[in-house]
């Protein structure tokens, strides 16, 4: 090989490098942006059970 394509493949093997790290790091974030929402939606479902035990028990002692 000569210089020029030695330098070529090694500048393709740090770009693929780079994208799988890019990749990886959207990966990551999607992950713990899923979790977040997850944490969220089940906070506000047990705020929600809360709330209809609080109306049940108000409409039965009235």
């Amino acid at each position: 090989m000569t210089k020029s394509r030695s330098r070529d493949a090694m500048s393709l093997t740090r770009m693929i490098r780079m994208a799988g790290v890019v990749l990886f790091g959207l990966m990551l974030l999607c992950g713990a942006t899923g979790i977040g929402a997850a944490w969220m939606q089940s906070a506000a479902l047990h705020r929600l059970t809360d709330a209809t035990t609080l109306l049940s028990n108000h409409q039965a002692r009235t």
